[in-house]
């Protein structure tokens, strides 16, 4: 798919704009590339002096993205596009290469750990689309599989990947594995209808699928 961004409003966000008092009771605060950046990474910074869990998906990924903003992020969720961008704005890529999505693909697990590693945060998942995630933590990387669904609309699955991971990360104490394995559901089911907002599913329908999948294990 092909997507246009017009920040409108979002670029017009300043700091002001975030209360530090909801970041001091929040749990985790997840950010993206849609609005101002300076006020991004000023949130971002903010809720790592209050110790709360910071998460940065880099969507869209921008030609003015300043790397040095990755020192505030504790989780960062990037999508196969911005993750080969990344490597590549920041040297990382095997033999000073242009790395590429192809190369990506093929990419040996221990390889992808060390290409993670090297990126900064303590938490990076790389979202494959229909090949699932890439969990790589200090102790190790670990491949979770996508669910095999009918997809109807693959818009926005990125955005459901994250917001489901957040989440989980709430509701299952910072349990990556299983964060992970609830974004991947959300994923899943947002796939099986059209549009984006109105595709993504219900408490109750995530429950139920959830439930549905682990019988089959």
């Amino acid at each position: 798919n092909e997507i246009v961004v017009d920040l409108g409003a979002n670029a017009q966000l300043v700091p002001a704009d975030v209360p530090r008092s909801v970041l001091h009771r929040a749990k985790v605060v997840l950010t993206q590339l849609e609005s101002n950046l300076a006020t991004t990474a000023q949130t971002l910074r903010a809720a790592r002096r209050a110790r709360v869990t910071t998460i940065l998906n880099p969507a869209p990924m921008r030609a003015d993205f300043d790397p040095a903003l990755l020192r505030d992020v504790d989780i960062l969720i990037p999508n196969e596009t911005e993750f080969v961008a990344l490597v590549n704005q920041l040297g990382l890529a095997p033999k000073k290469k242009v790395y590429t999505e192809a190369a990506l693909a093929a990419e040996a697990p221990e390889v992808l750990q060390t290409l993670c590693r090297r990126l900064g945060p303590a938490v990076v998942i790389v979202t494959l689309g229909k090949r699932g995630c890439f969990v790589s933590q200090a102790s190790g990387g670990t491949h979770i599989p996508a669910h095999v669904v009918k997809a109807v609309d693959t818009t926005g699955a990125g955005d459901a990947f994250v917001g489901g991971f957040a989440s989980g990360f709430v509701k299952h104490d910072g349990d990556l594995l299983a964060a992970a394995r609830q974004g991947q559901a959300v994923a899943a089911l947002s796939v099986t209808k059209p549009g984006t907002a109105p595709s993504m599913p219900t408490a109750r329908e995530l429950a139920a699928f959830l439930k549905k999948t682990a019988a089959r294990v």
